[in-house]
């Protein structure tokens, strides 16, 4: 008979980095995107997060959107400022889609 004996858990290592950034045409406004990566036993979550921030106050940051990318470029969100005021965040549907998501 066979002992099995389980090893035990790793702590889980996670990463942080920069995607891209985007100053607001009045200068007033950063947004920015960064990537989360999250490694542990059994899994890894790569996520993506959109940030907003005064640039006058770095130190408050106000999150508006999360997704979860996996290891897919064409899910990140992609930023760009249209006016002064207006962020444009383009993100992947959640819809899933056959052939794509199965690779």
């Amino acid at each position: 008979m066979a002992v099995v004996i389980p090893r035990p858990f790793t702590e889980p290592t996670v990463w942080t980095g920069l995607v891209s950034k985007a100053i607001s045409p009045n200068g007033a406004w950063k947004a920015y995107v960064d990537q989360t990566v999250y490694e542990a036993d059994f899994m890894t979550s790569i996520t993506d997060r959109v940030h907003l921030s005064a640039v006058g106050a770095p130190t408050e940051v106000f999150d508006i959107l999360e997704v979860d990318t996996g290891e897919h470029d064409y899910k990140k969100p992609r930023i760009v400022w249209v006016a002064p005021d207006v962020l444009r965040i383009t993100a992947e549907s959640f819809i899933h889609q056959p052939g794509i998501d199965d690779l």
